[in-house]
């Protein structure tokens, strides 16, 4: 992009402020957030998805009144992470 394609304090017609070191380093924290936030995003959606389904075939008669332990494990191998969140989920009625 030309020079005479942004504006006078050299933010592009986006908005995007010249590339420099410390944009690069924002630019990739974005990024990293972006990414994050995509997968997060999928783990809620298709976990609540599954529990939803689990309990559906299950049917009422087996979850109503009930409560039940649901745990997940995160692992990132290459980061040597492993990160477990336990929580309780109520049974659903009829």
């Amino acid at each position: 992009m030309g020079v005479d394609a942004r504006n006078k304090s050299g933010h592009d017609a986006e908005g995007r402020a010249p590339a420099t070191e410390g944009n690069a380093m924002s630019e990739g924290f974005d990024d990293f957030n972006m990414t994050m936030r995509k997968f997060l995003k999928q783990v809620g959606v298709t976990s609540q998805r599954a529990i939803e389904d689990a309990m559906r075939d299950a049917g009422a008669e087996k979850t109503a009144g009930r409560s039940f332990t649901a745990r997940v494990v995160l692992t990132i191998d290459e980061l040597d992470l492993e990160h477990t969140v336990e929580g309780r989920i109520d049974g659903r009625g009829e």
